[in-house]
């Protein structure tokens, strides 16, 4: 019979995973952002099921690393922010940077504001990560390929070569 899982996957190199060693996690001293958790992350998820991902992981690392008296809510409301604040300044122009500087991020309606904004930049973050991990994934694939076809012509080659060869010679 098989096992059911439950749940999210461990994440790789995280305090969060029994079997990453503290002093070898990179997340030893705060949690990975969004889109660090995004590139950490192997398997393809929706973007609602990889929201909850990460969220289960800040749970996680809650229990782990803090000792806080914040709650896991207010805690991923500031890494979420701290997402926001990271995708204005790596990721938008510097026309978006003048329009998103003026926003409050602790102001609910300035933020319903740049939502369109913060949507579009995330869903093109996400498909990005997922082409580059796509083409990564298939790019061995395609060099063994490469290597066969070129292999496949070189003996078509040897053949041609052989078979005028064999025609040429009186018998």
């Amino acid at each position: 019979m098989e096992e059911v899982v439950q749940g999210y996957p461990e994440v790789n190199l995280s305090i969060t995973n029994p079997n990453v060693r503290r002093q070898n996690a990179l997340d030893r001293n705060n949690p990975f952002t969004f889109l660090e958790f995004i590139r950490n992350v192997r398997e393809t998820y929706d973007p609602s099921d990889l929201q909850n991902f990460y969220n289960e992981y800040i749970r996680r690392y809650n229990k782990k690393a803090t000792t806080q008296t914040a709650s896991d809510k207010e805690i991923i409301i500031d890494r979420y922010r701290e997402f926001l604040k990271d995708i204005t300044l790596n990721y938008s122009t510097h026309a978006e940077k003048k329009f998103l500087s003026q926003i409050d991020f602790s102001d609910k309606y300035d933020l319903q504001i740049a939502i369109a904004f913060y949507s579009k930049k995330i869903r093109s973050i996400i498909s990005y990560y997922q082409v580059k991990r796509d083409k990564l994934h298939f790019s061995t694939t395609r060099a063994k390929l490469k290597v066969v076809t070129l292999g496949l012509d070189k003996m078509h080659t040897s053949l041609l070569l052989i078979s005028s060869l064999t025609e040429t010679q009186p018998r």
